[in-house]
């Protein structure tokens, strides 16, 4: 029992990461209710793994520029924030597109 738990910790933490990877930036893109954007949030995880991983990926480099960039502290302080974002925007901005325009294309069809 005990030699499961940290296996079933980690893989719990890692859907969390998975969600909240997804869920700020659907909740900044689109507007409903929170049970909805969660929702969509895991469905985004799912669907486009591998950008998830590399989402993940992005913000555990620019933790570990902390970590270790205590000697160098203008390397994380130029690079530790800014780096990571703007690598997960070019991930799931052309997600987002895709998914406003079968939206649009929906909304013209009705």
């Amino acid at each position: 029992m005990l030699s499961i738990l940290p296996g079933g910790v980690a893989a719990i933490g890692f859907f969390l990461l998975m969600l909240f990877v997804w869920l700020f930036p659907v909740q900044a893109r689109f507007i409903n209710p929170i049970w909805r954007m969660i929702k969509n949030s895991f469905v985004l995880a799912c669907r486009h793994f591998g950008r998830t991983v590399l989402m993940i990926l992005t913000v555990v480099l620019g933790f570990f520029m902390w970590c270790v960039g205590i000697k160098f502290l203008w390397i994380p302080l130029l690079f530790g924030f800014s780096v990571p974002i703007y690598l997960s925007v070019m991930f799931y901005d052309s997600v987002f597109l895709e998914l406003e325009a079968k939206i649009i294309s929906r909304e013209k069809t009705e």
